[in-house]
């Protein structure tokens, strides 16, 4: 959940970010615990007048995401892939594609 404080006459900014899940206030970045979840998806269509898809996101703290989302999403039949930040999507797929020959 933002939770915003009125800055100008015509706009709120974001003052913290609070876990949708526990309610505790989500640190930013920084420092040596650079820690972020990013749950959501854009679902629709994108044509050259616009981009007409719907947002969906949530926020959620990295605790909650560890001992929450994932073992629910797996409960589902899904299994969370894990990689290093510093590998590139291509090579970390090279490695499975590798790894199953």
């Amino acid at each position: 959940m933002r939770v915003g404080r009125r800055f100008t006459t015509t706009g709120i900014r974001t003052d913290h970010v609070v876990c949708d899940i526990c309610e505790t206030r989500i640190k930013p970045c920084g420092g040596w615990d650079s820690s972020t979840v990013n749950v959501g998806a854009r679902l629709g269509e994108v044509f050259p007048e616009g981009d007409f898809r719907t947002v969906y996101e949530v926020d959620i703290c990295p605790k909650c995401f560890t001992d929450k989302v994932i073992p629910a999403v797996e409960s589902l039949g899904c299994k969370f892939r894990q990689r290093d930040a510093e590998d590139s999507t291509d090579e970390y797929y090279q490695r499975i594609v590798e790894a199953e020959s």
